[in-house]
């Protein structure tokens, strides 16, 4: 089977490393991979699998996109294709409609489209052209059960048309992962060392973290490393310094070994507002790191089991924050049962649901009955 995976380029990201992931199971298991992206450009480049090809689509504007994909589809005839975010899922379905031979088109949602700002000009028009375009794609997938009903309920869409399939992340390698070599200052010992990670910006809110982390070392020494970098740094950092924290709080930036942070941690914290499905969760948990997580729409109440495998608190409440890693920092966890529990979302698995669904969609087309669903 030949795949195609459209992305816009390989900057770091969740859907890019889950991409690159899903591409080197799918490699390994005898299919051809390609990485159809609007830039050849992204720190990701380096970490493409063997066997798989990249496509340079040559475009610099999103809207110039489609002729290109078209010419894609037709020279390469994949025989299926899938985008992995809001605007190539457009784009690529705009394209479907010139596509000629087999080629079967997978829109996927990784976050939940209501979280958008939908009165901005970037978002704004997303669900009204998904309900106009979606008649092109031959699955819709979802990356849990909150995002394809939000999906549905967002664009109008029926919520039989929308598969779901969690995201599959924890590598084969996780074990080597774990051990590689980071900063030991960052992990003194003897002192709790509570890890978050992901881009600075207002979605992921560690802005909440740092306040329950100021309640949280008025009582008992702990230290924080928040891994990523983005533009809400120079905020975050001045917050740290009036919290008088600075001396606690670590911002090493953007890091290439996750693992091994997150296996070195005493505790994982997401204080995020929204999730699609939160991927560093399951990756904690498969480190057999225990979890504080807000209950955000839609993702980590969802990996968590509700309550069984980690805590879930308020969003926003720094209060409830700040009691909830206390809570886990003293609680005894059973590591085996979250390793195992992480383990379900490997990148094997997830590679093998989406195989089984490519299979099923290979043996129809668009048919105008499937339009009329969507239409």
């Amino acid at each position: 089977m030949r795949i195609g995976l459209y992305l816009p380029s390989l900057e770091g990201g969740g859907i890019e490393r889950l991409y690159l992931g899903l591409a080197r199971q799918w490699i390994e298991r005898g299919h051809l991979v390609e990485l159809a992206l609007n830039e050849r450009r992204g720190e990701l480049l380096g970490d493409v699998p063997h066997g798989v090809r990249i496509v340079d689509l040559g475009v610099r504007r999103q809207a110039a996109s489609v002729p290109a994909l078209i010419r894609y589809l037709r020279g390469s005839r994949p025989n299926v294709v899938m985008a992995g975010h809001d605007h190539n899922n457009i784009m690529l379905c705009a394209a479907g409609f010139a596509r000629t031979g087999r080629t079967r088109i997978v829109a996927s949602q990784h976050n939940t489209l209501s979280a958008n700002d939908t009165r901005g000009a970037k978002f704004g028009p997303v669900p009204l052209l998904y309900r106009a375009l979606f008649g092109q794609a031959d699955a819709i997938v979802a990356v849990s059960s909150g995002v394809a009903d939000d999906l549905a309920v967002s664009c109008h869409l029926p919520r039989e048309r929308i598969d779901v399939i969690h995201n599959g992340i924890v590598p084969d390698d996780l074990a080597a992962r774990m051990v590689a070599p980071v900063d030991p200052a960052l992990y003194p010992t003897g002192v709790p060392t509570i890890v978050a990670m992901g881009r600075m910006v207002e979605q992921k809110d560690f802005a909440t973290l740092l306040t329950a982390f100021a309640r949280v070392r008025q009582l008992r020494p702990a230290r924080l490393v928040i891994l990523g970098d983005g533009p809400l740094r120079p905020a975050l950092e001045a917050q740290a310094q009036d919290l008088g924290i600075t001396g606690d709080v670590a911002m090493p930036g953007f890091v290439d070994t996750p693992f091994a942070h997150l296996a070195r941690a005493s505790l994982f914290v997401l204080s995020s507002r929204h999730e699609g499905f939160g991927n560093v969760v399951a990756e904690a948990l498969a480190c057999g790191t225990p979890v504080v997580s807000t209950d955000c729409k839609h993702g980590p109440a969802e990996i968590l089991e509700g309550s069984r495998y980690g805590i879930l608190v308020p969003v926003a409440d720094p209060a409830a924050m700040a009691s909830a890693i206390g809570d886990a920092l003293d609680r005894s966890w059973d590591r085996e049962e979250l390793r195992q529990r992480g383990a379900s979302f490997s990148e094997a698995a997830g590679a093998a649901r989406y195989l089984e669904l490519f299979r099923r969609i290979a043996q129809r087309g668009v048919s105008e009955q499937t339009r009329k669903e969507v239409a």
